[in-house]
């Protein structure tokens, strides 16, 4: 599914449009824009060969790592301020336990703790954490 066509009401004054007759036909053009998550299904249906990339450990040893790259999407969710400071609190121990074996950061854990609280979902339905926890 692709996005309505918007007029483009930018070209007027990127092209140096300067009457109001020149920006209101510049704006009647419109432009497609196309829907990101089709973009992204499209992508996702490619084969993604693994990459060697450069990793720099905290010891300066440097080590050639196969890295598939995976799509990611920027969004955002509101947090309460204890949790936010769980999620920090947890990031800098997680880091300093896992120094040198794994790159922690918060997007890492947040995207491993849903997965795992889908996977406990999944497979034990209304005895699931996440079910007991959203019902109370």
């Amino acid at each position: 599914m692709s996005r309505k066509s918007t007029p483009d009401i930018m070209a007027g004054l990127m092209t140096g449009a300067t009457t109001s007759a020149a920006i209101e036909q510049d704006a009647a053009k419109t432009t497609e824009h196309e829907n990101h998550k089709a973009i992204i299904q499209n992508i996702s249906k490619q084969s993604v060969p693994a990459q060697l990339r450069t990793i720099r450990l905290e010891s300066n040893k440097e080590i050639n790592a196969p890295v598939a790259e995976v799509l990611k999407e920027k969004t955002t969710f509101n947090l309460s301020q204890s949790t936010l400071e769980a999620l920090e609190d947890t990031w800098m121990k997680l880091r300093k336990k896992l120094k040198g074996e794994t790159r922690v950061t918060k997007t890492l854990i947040v995207e491993k703790a849903i997965s795992i609280a889908i996977n406990d979902f999944e497979t034990k339905s209304e005895l699931s954490e996440l079910f007991l926890k959203l019902k109370s």
